[in-house]
């Protein structure tokens, strides 16, 4: 033992008494440090709007917009408006020729082209000739790859903000419509029923009197003629296009209404069953909360959980407004007076949590009332649960019949108004009369035989026309389409909300790539030290006679120190120079010294082994890890050669320990990884003592060979 300090103690000493040499450690020292802070720092926010606002994407906005039944629409010109107000991306409006050439040069990193038809296309849903929409994508994959990933989802968030606008145009398109068939209806469409059936009735009388009068065959003539003349052909014919332009109009109605409604009542469900965990979420954040030692993590989870609170108090009173709307339009909807009731008593709860959440943390006394409010919130999720299950069997099934019926309403008027203009032929009715005036007794047989069958028709159809002036079907039809139509359509453009619960929550992205940058550091450190420094000793006999494991152990300590200061530089200057985000500083610099001690004493050992053969060996364990850690990329995203050996590569075990640092610890996972981490130690010892004792030869003729070549 006193050998190997004897030899530990030489190499401080002639390193210190020359000038060159602390330089050269100095910069030894250093120098990893710097690698791991300047690549920290360079990815510290990629994704911010200071970042990727700097990144240009042409938009190219071709729509002319479309008139329809009165309604003015262009969606090109409501997306130019809303991303002129998106800082995120620098985005630049451009001509199509301009948009596509930039994007071919480099001067864009993407392009998005909205159509000239785009409009017209959005609004074509509720014609017979349906085209669906489309937003062309122009992506410079060659300029920067990470870039294109960027821009995809930037397209994507444009995607989403068009098929909102679309639901909603389609939702404003139901209350047009609405409004040409429902409030005409009320004005209009009663009387014609009236009127109409007034008509059929004279008709059937007309018709009734001369099957009384057929025995008499010039009485018969004579009523004939009169009868030819009591219908004008004219009248009919402007009652036969009225009714077929009301047709179009209420077969547009059924195809979009009967799906928005559908929607509406199945969607509240989905948004019961996500509030309910969600809430039940923030409530275990809070207990957690309630143990952490650390109290400004504990501030850090309540804040989060207030934050969560306040946006289900948003998203039950979105939910109460809808309600409240569904329950004034459709009749017979008491069934969700119980529902409303128990939303608004469980949106109070949420109040006073949110409240209590917000005293705790100005009163600077957040642990000891979190668990007390994430118990109240338990509650509030077991209440929503049980509304969701009360509305899922009891209330949803009366809101679907509603809304079936509500389509079968429109599907009767639709009916009815077919079976006037394509089932009876008033111009037939009237050729046939007319025609038997002049015909005479030989058709007076037919004649009869025709007005039986056209008496039964017009009973049917005086029947059909009377319903249609039930003036209760075009109330609900005006309330839900007309009246609530603005709340109708706010609805369907986003039902449902996305709440992020971020779990293990990073402040940016440098401190998430700290743990891989530092680790990466720490073993690039080893590789400098073996490029310096020899792992043999020289001038043995000055020290006494020195043993092969005694040379071994003595410059192994040397390695060992070094490392242990490249890996406090590194970690301290993480925490305090860059300031990454760390909840357990003290472990996290513990993690870098155990992996400084470790690499640079397996790297040490390899090379002692091996040689030069075992730098190279060193290096390409370094490139095996830089893609099997997972440290850049998710591991199963990787191939299947790197899924393989990463449980086994050192880098993992670091990189898994300082992320439980960096963010928060699970259970005993940190100091798993850091045994794991010390299996390479007996690994390293066997390179140093067997294997460098059973190659010793070999390596050293390998060596005298490459110094023979000049070249090392």
């Amino acid at each position: 033992m006193k050998t190997v300090l004897r030899v530990f103690t030489r190499d401080i000493k002639n390193i210190t008494k020359n000038a060159m040499a602390i330089i050269l450690a100095v910069g030894v020292l250093i120098l990893p440090s710097l690698y791991a802070w300047v690549n920290i720092y360079a990815n510290w926010d990629p994704y911010g709007k200071q970042s990727t606002g700097n990144m240009q994407i042409a938009v190219m906005i071709e729509d002319k917009g479309v008139a329809f039944r009165g309604l003015s629409i262009n969606v090109g010109e409501q997306i130019k408006e809303n991303l002129s107000g998106n800082d995120v991306i620098d985005w630049q409006f451009v001509d199509r020729d301009t948009g596509i050439e930039g994007v071919k040069a480099g001067a864009y990193y993407a392009a998005i082209e909205v159509p000239e038809n785009f409009s017209e296309s959005l609004t074509s849903i509720v014609t017979d000739s349906f085209e669906a929409p489309t937003l062309t994508y122009y992506a410079n994959e060659k300029k920067n790859a990470i870039a294109t990933k960027i821009t995809d989802k930037v397209v994507q968030t444009v995607q989403g903000e068009v098929n909102a606008s679309f639901i909603k145009t389609i939702a404003d398109l139901i209350s047009k419509l609405s409004g040409a068939l429902v409030t005409n209806g009320k004005e209009g469409v009663s009387s014609a029923a009236q009127n109409l059936s007034s008509d059929i009735g004279l008709i059937k009388a007309s018709v009734d009197g001369l099957q009384q009068t057929l025995g008499s065959f010039e009485s018969v003539l004579t009523f004939v003629k009169d009868l030819s003349g009591t219908v004008p052909e004219t009248d009919l014919e402007k009652l036969n296009q009225d009714l077929n332009g009301t047709i179009q109009n209420t077969q547009d109605a059924i195809r979009v209404t009967k799906a928005a409604l559908s929607g509406l009542t199945s969607t509240v469900d989905v948004m019961l069953a996500q509030t309910s965990t969600e809430v039940s979420s923030a409530a275990e954040l809070l207990q957690g909360a309630a143990h952490l030692a650390n109290a400004a993590a504990a501030e850090t989870n309540m804040k989060s959980a207030s934050a969560l609170v306040k946006n289900h108090q948003n998203r039950i009173a979105s939910l109460l407004a809808s309600l409240e709307a569904l329950k004034t339009a459709l009749p017979n909807a008491t069934a969700l007076d119980n529902t409303i009731a128990r939303l608004k008593t469980v949106q109070a709860e949420l109040g006073q949590a949110n409240a209590s959440l917000t005293d705790a943390t100005d009163g600077g006394s957040p642990a000891e009332t979190a668990e007390a409010i994430g118990e109240q919130l338990s509650g509030v999720s077991e209440s929503l649960t049980a509304i969701g299950t009360d509305y899922k069997t009891n209330v949803q099934p009366t809101l679907t019949a509603a809304a079936d019926s509500f389509a079968d309403v429109l599907g009767d008027v639709s009916s009815i108004l077919t079976a006037i203009t394509g089932n009876t032929d008033f111009s037939k009715l009237s050729e046939t009369v007319g025609g038997s005036a002049e015909t005479g007794v030989t058709i007076l047989q037919d004649l009869s035989a025709l007005l039986t069958r056209f008496s039964g028709r017009l009973n049917n159809l005086q029947t059909l026309v009377s319903g249609a002036e039930d003036k209760e079907v075009v109330n609900v039809l005006y309330n839900l389409l007309v009246t609530n139509g603005s709340s109708l359509s706010a609805f369907l453009a986003s039902p449902v909300s996305v709440d992020t619960d971020t779990v293990y929550g990073i402040a940016n992205y440098g401190s998430a790539m700290a743990p891989f940058y530092t680790t990466l550091a720490i073993w690039v450190g080893g590789i400098v030290m073996i490029a310096i420094f020899q792992t043999n000793v020289k001038k043995k006999k000055a020290l006494g006679g020195v043993s092969l494991d005694q040379e071994y152990f003595g410059r192994g300590i040397t390695f060992i120190v070094f490392a242990l200061i490249q890996g406090l530089i590194i970690c301290l200057g993480d925490l305090y120079f860059l300031k990454i985000q760390c909840n357990h500083p003290f472990l996290f610099i513990l993690a870098g010294c155990c992996a400084s001690i470790i690499f640079s004493f397996f790297i040490y050992s390899v090379t002692a082994a091996f040689g030069d053969i075992g730098k190279a060996i060193v290096v390409i364990l370094l490139v095996v890890q830089l893609g099997g850690s997972g440290g850049t990329f998710p591991i199963d995203v990787t191939p299947a050669f790197f899924r393989a050996v990463n449980p086994y590569l050192p880098f993992t075990f670091v990189i898994n320990a300082m992320r439980e640092c960096v963010c928060e610890t699970w259970g005993s996972d940190y100091w798993i990884d850091l045994l794991k981490l010390a299996a390479y130690v007996p690994v390293s010892l066997i390179f140093g003592l067997l294997f460098r004792r059973l190659l010793k030869r070999p390596v050293r003729f390998f060596t005298k060979k490459i110094e023979e070549t000049d070249m090392v």
